[in-house]
């Protein structure tokens, strides 16, 4: 089995616009476009989580943000470190529960556990010092 991690943060202080939490994600070096340019996110609001990868503008993608946010769906998306390979999934509801699953180019210990130092410093820190006010962190490692 597959050791798998993830992040739950609590945003909502910061704001309750999930494109606003992405967006300061963006700014903390966490980019929403891969290396060829394009951003993969699942369009479709279902449990089958089928990605699409294509080029949207800033504008677009923002609008794909608040049409799931209306409707009460998940916004799901890569974001990816512009200082490294790696990347997260990004999924949220809302900006009181957002899940970050480890799971792009993923940052390991010899021993193969999660290094979950980098993750703190390279992820959660930069967001803070953009301002995130992150009001609760739980860090899972699992067998999956």
């Amino acid at each position: 089995m597959a050791k798998e991690a993830y992040f739950l943060i609590d945003c909502e202080r910061t704001s309750e616009s999930i494109g606003e939490v992405i967006a300061l994600f963006n700014r903390a070096g966490w980019k929403w476009a891969n290396n060829d340019g394009n951003v993969e996110y699942v369009p479709e609001d279902d449990d089958l989580y089928e990605w699409t990868e294509k080029s949207i503008s800033e504008e677009e993608l923002m609008a794909y943000v608040l049409d799931k946010e209306k409707a009460g769906q998940q916004v799901v998306l890569h974001l990816f470190d512009e200082q490294s390979d790696a990347g997260v999934t990004f999924i949220a509801k809302s900006t009181k529960e957002i899940m970050l699953g480890l799971d792009i180019n993923v940052r390991r210990n010899v021993d193969g556990s999660f290094d979950r130092g980098w993750y703190d410093e390279n992820l959660i820190a930069r967001v803070r010092q953009q301002g995130c006010g992150i009001d609760g962190i739980e860090y899972q490692e699992y067998e999956g």
